[in-house]
């Protein structure tokens, strides 16, 4: 399977199984970055927050792995930084992960307090204030505002 038909799989896999705790679509001229706006996960000091960024795939998709970038402030990933995870590993992606799995295994993974490239450990109180402002941020580079999402996303 090509990329081009991979992430076609992508987008129409994205479209059927709608969640309500994420939401990834493909940059409207590059096929290859796609925004993502995920929920902060329940009974975590994250929760209540929308959060939004960009998982950049490459030409070698699904047999190199996306890089993930968050652009609003959590407290718990740097913002504009490429974050390595386990799950971005080379040891750890699988060409079988699609998108979905991706952002799932992302939400899950916000709470651990692990140290890697990308991660920053803000109080408590900080990554509520976060969560709390978060709903009025708007990206510079898709234009989005979560607004809009807020129904599918809370």
């Amino acid at each position: 399977m090509t990329t081009q038909s991979r992430i076609k799989n992508e987008m129409k896999n994205m479209i059927e199984n709608h969640s309500d705790e994420f939401f990834a679509y493909p940059s409207e001229n590059d096929y290859l970055n796609w925004h993502f706006t995920i929920k902060g996960p329940k009974n975590t000091e994250f929760e209540g927050g929308i959060y939004h960024g960009i998982l950049n795939l490459n030409n070698n998709y699904p047999s190199n792995q996306p890089t993930i970038q968050f652009f609003t402030p959590n407290g718990r990933f740097a913002v504009n930084t490429a974050l390595c995870l386990y799950t971005l590993s080379n040891n750890g992606w699988q060409t079988n992960w699609t998108l979905i799995n991706l952002l799932e295994a992302l939400i899950n993974y916000m709470p651990i307090q692990e140290s890697h490239t990308g991660s920053i450990s803000e109080s408590k109180e900080k990554r509520l204030e976060y969560a709390k402002n978060s709903s009025q941020f708007k990206c510079e580079k898709c234009g989005l505002a979560t607004e809009h999402i807020k129904g599918n996303v809370n």
